[in-house]
């Protein structure tokens, strides 16, 4: 027996919540191990993974409220209209991912030595997909009606979404194709640039695979269960990816300097440009 549209709507949501909740616990043991392993990161990088914290508790407390009005206060209650608390993971997605995608193609034009091409094409499709996913979370807030936002914004979303994907996909494999080409020759350093391949791909991947789930969950049933499951931690995921990113320099540069599988050869030994490579990832 199938579910129902209230079902699907609802029992996505609480399920995403509960998701999103438990994402938050990792995001926030890793952002204060990250203010305790770093403390000498530049301030924007600090303020960027408090303010993206900030972002992750405020979608958890109005989730909750929202949940909590819908189950509680407004039990039985066969609700059409939504309210602004109940849109706050779409505008939460939109600044998360944009953020995180920032970083990444500001790491990317460090890689490529300063080749304005790519990072400037990448920097077009974030626009794009802030522009259309804001415009979704305004158009919710307008209309305040389930039935009337989901027809004239089903385009935006499936673009808003497909646009993430693509984004996440291209920075992904260009930052591996990039890393690919510095190989040094020396054995302990071409370990790290594998591992650094490794997390790139990974890390586009699984942002890229849910968006692009919650994008044709949406194209062929609307607000479906799978689609309000996984579009709810979405934001959580980016922020997640960004400083498990950042929690692997401490690992990659140890393991610069370990000795493990090869000589040990200090960063400072290395030639200028080698140097310089290493460091814009590491």
């Amino acid at each position: 027996m199938g579910m129902s549209s209230r079902e699907n709507l609802f029992g996505g949501f609480l399920s995403g919540l509960v998701l999103q909740t438990i994402l938050f616990g990792v995001i926030t043991v890793q952002a204060f191990l990250y203010y305790r392993r770093f403390p000498t990161d530049h301030i924007s990088l600090k303020f960027a993974v408090g303010f993206l914290w900030l972002v992750q508790t405020f979608q958890v407390i109005t989730s909750t409220v929202s949940v909590r009005m819908t189950f509680i206060h407004h039990f039985g209650v066969q609700s059409s209209t939504t309210v602004w608390y109940d849109t706050v993971y779409q505008i939460s997605m939109v600044i998360c991912s944009t953020i995180v995608q920032i970083y990444f193609v500001f790491r990317l034009y460090r890689l490529v030595s300063g080749s304005i091409w790519l990072p400037a094409l990448l920097a077009l499709l974030i626009p794009a997909q802030v522009g259309t996913g804001f415009t979704i979370w305004v158009k919710a807030n307008i209309t305040h009606g389930i039935e009337s936002f989901v027809r004239p914004t089903r385009h935006l979303m499936i673009s808003w979404l497909t646009l993430e994907a693509v984004a996440d996909l291209m920075i992904a494999f260009a930052m591996s194709y990039f890393l690919h080409r510095r190989r040094t020759g020396f054995r302990q350093t071409d370990t790290v640039l594998r591992q650094l391949i490794v997390y790139a791909i990974n890390t586009g991947l699984l942002t890229s695979v849910l968006a692009l789930a919650v994008m044709f969950a949406f194209a062929f049933y609307g607000f479906h269960f799978v689609h309000m499951m996984f579009v709810l931690p979405l934001g959580g995921v980016y922020t997640a990816s960004l400083l498990a990113n950042l929690h692997s320099r401490s690992r990659l540069r140890a393991e610069l300097h370990s000795g493990k599988n090869g000589i040990s050869i200090h960063l400072s030994h290395l030639p200028p440009k080698i140097h310089n490579q290493i460091s814009a990832m590491a």
